[in-house]
């Protein structure tokens, strides 16, 4: 090979290795060939992703070599930026004189008016910083900014996001607001970046738990609700929709700032301190009072339009000069009121009332019935969730424990147990003994018992529903033939010698359709429909079953019918018949 071919053959096997995602083989390819590039952008450019790779490996050390190389090529502003941003990320901490000239070099970059589209960036490096000295809440705080700062740059718009997620799905285990972050991450992020799959599995379980946990929340909620007297009630339900709407109107506040903030440049000291000491002390100067002052004005006289004496409950006209221009500018204050007044109907639009609130409450047995099964069903939810997804072992314990305690009779409260049976030798916190105990005192009968007392129970179950089902073929078969009697003689031998078999509900709905074709009356056949409906409610073949009996129902009216119209014809017949009789007699 000669120096020409020797560059060309280690950058293919490098870019091929990149999207391999084998980074190792791709450094080693990108190492050697380094020497034998000449031209300084792309000797910069190889440097700045190394530099990359590395800091992946956290290999802060080796990547800050590279990120500084790759600031010695003059390369354009735009790779410089990164490449320096990147540089006095990865430099050294342990001293503290290198933590105040990196945060002093951050805070030049948010001074320079070049990187106002850049700020997005700078925050996030910055959020990263924070989280090497370990400083959680500071990061997390950087990483807001980002997003708010964030113009037009999506894709770093959605790793801010995506770090936001990591860090309280891993860390904080705030999994609401990882569920929030992981969402939006989705939604900001383009498909065909490599891990949007997997953010989106993760997005989606995260999901599901806080639709589960919502559900817990709100129905335990709602039964406390049901247990306080009258007064103390309605005053709970006034204090939650007087917080709610402090929360939304917090929440605007700061939509506006951050618009205003992505719509202009903001100096440095308005991001990063409390407050700006430049600001304008004049109030209709100063955006952050005036947001401020229509905030509090909310809290204290709420919802009301803008108009000319507003906080009296008769309203006097005044004559005043100059009338045309101040009904202009009355249609204007009118119309600027009515915006106002549909922005703020916008903004507690979520919040429920206090009627729909009361009619949330379980005040009934009924109702309480209803909440209760909805509590039940997401407790084993949310408890599978943490056990198989989020792998929380001690929430999912605690969550199938009060599944036990307060359900013992749901229909899925065994197979809580029988995951803790399964999980709890690997797992010191908690005694297998007590779940096989549980299983086989508390639910006999259940299919989980059966395997834990006999450890053969599904192989020698699949040979009794061979067994059976051999015996539904022929009495299936000698139903279609006519053969009613023998059919039914032979169904009625599968519970007696195979009464585990799960062929049970096959068995009985076929009797059922041989009594519609044996029995004269068809109440025998409707009964029998109706009785496999109840005792097989979860059966698959539930809705073939209505359907026959909806058949029945429709052929019984048209016979009733018939009938009607053979004794006497229809009412408009009997009357015609009746006229040309008269007729007749009078001919005669």
């Amino acid at each position: 090979f000669n120096e020409e071919n020797t560059l060309n053959y280690h950058l293919t096997l490098a870019h091929y290795y990149r999207l391999q995602d084998h980074f190792s083989m791709m450094t080693k390819h990108l190492e050697i060939v380094m020497p034998l590039v000449k031209n300084r952008l792309q000797k910069s450019r190889y440097h700045y992703l190394l530099g990359q790779v590395y800091q992946l490996e956290n290999k802060d050390s080796i990547a800050n070599y590279h990120y500084t190389k790759a600031l010695k090529f003059n390369p354009p502003y735009e790779l410089w930026f990164h490449a320096k941003l990147k540089a006095t990320g990865t430099q050294n901490i342990d001293k503290p004189e290198n933590i105040v000239k990196i945060e002093r070099f951050y805070k030049k970059m948010l001074r320079d008016e070049n990187n106002w589209e850049y700020h997005d960036r700078i925050y996030y490096e910055m959020a990263k910083f924070q989280l090497r000295k370990d400083s959680l809440p500071m990061a997390l705080n950087y990483l807001n900014q980002s997003i708010s700062s964030s113009t037009t740059n999506k894709v770093q718009k959605a790793y801010s996001y995506l770090l936001l997620g990591e860090l309280h799905y891993k860390r904080i285990k705030d999994y609401e607001k990882a569920a929030s972050y992981y969402d939006s991450t989705v939604q900001t992020m383009p498909p065909s970046n490599k891990n949007y799959l997997a953010i989106k599995e993760t997005a989606t379980v995260l999901d599901s738990f806080v639709t589960q946990y919502n559900i817990v929340k709100h129905e335990d909620h709602v039964q406390w609700l049901a247990t306080l007297p009258e007064d103390s009630l309605d005053k709970v339900l006034e204090e939650e929709i007087a917080f709610e709407k402090e929360i939304a109107i917090k929440k605007r506040e700061n939509e506006i700032i951050n618009k205003k903030k992505r719509s202009r440049k903001i100096p440095i000291s308005s991001t990063l301190a409390d407050g700006d000491p430049n600001a304008s002390k004049f109030y209709f100067d100063n955006e952050q009072a005036q947001i401020l002052g229509k905030s509090n004005f909310l809290r204290v006289w709420g919802n009301r339009p803008l108009e000319d004496n507003w906080r009296r409950s008769n309203k006097e006209v005044v004559n005043v000069t100059n009338t045309t221009n101040n009904e202009e500018t009355a249609i204007k204050q009118k119309n600027k009121g009515k915006k106002e007044e549909e922005d703020t109907a916008d903004l507690f639009a979520h919040i429920k009332d206090k009627d729909t609130r009361l009619s949330e409450i379980p005040f009934d047995s009924t109702a309480l019935d209803v909440s209760n099964h909805n509590l039940e069903e997401a407790l084993f939810k949310l408890g599978k969730i943490y056990f198989f997804d989020l792998k929380e072992y001690d929430n999912a314990i605690e969550t199938f424990e009060r599944l036990y305690n307060d359900f013992p009779n749901y229909e899925f409260t065994p197979e809580a147990m029988y995951i803790l049976y399964g999980f709890c030798p690997q797992y010191e916190k908690c005694d297998d003994i007590t779940y096989r105990e549980r299983l086989i005192d508390d639910y006999p009968d259940s299919f989980f018992a059966k395997i834990i007392k006999n450890p053969n129970f599904v192989a020698e179950s699949n040979i009794i529903n061979k067994k059976a089902e051999a015996m539904y073929i022929t009495s299936f078969e000698l139903y279609k033939s006519g053969d009613y009697q023998l059919a039914d003689s032979t169904l009625n031998l599968i519970p007696k010698r195979f009464p585990d078999t799960n062929l049970l509900d096959k068995v009985n709905l076929l009797q059922a359709l041989i009594i519609g074709k044996t029995s004269e009356d068809k109440t025998d056949y409707n009964k029998a429909l109706n009785n496999f409906i109840t005792e097989y409610q979860k059966s698959d073949l539930v809705p073939y079953a209505k359907s026959l009996l909806g058949e029945t129902s429709s052929q019984k009216k048209k016979i009733n019918k018939r009938d009607e119209e053979e004794k006497g014809g229809k009412p408009n017949e009997r009357v015609k018949f009746k006229d040309e009789k008269k007729k007749g007699k009078k001919d005669d």
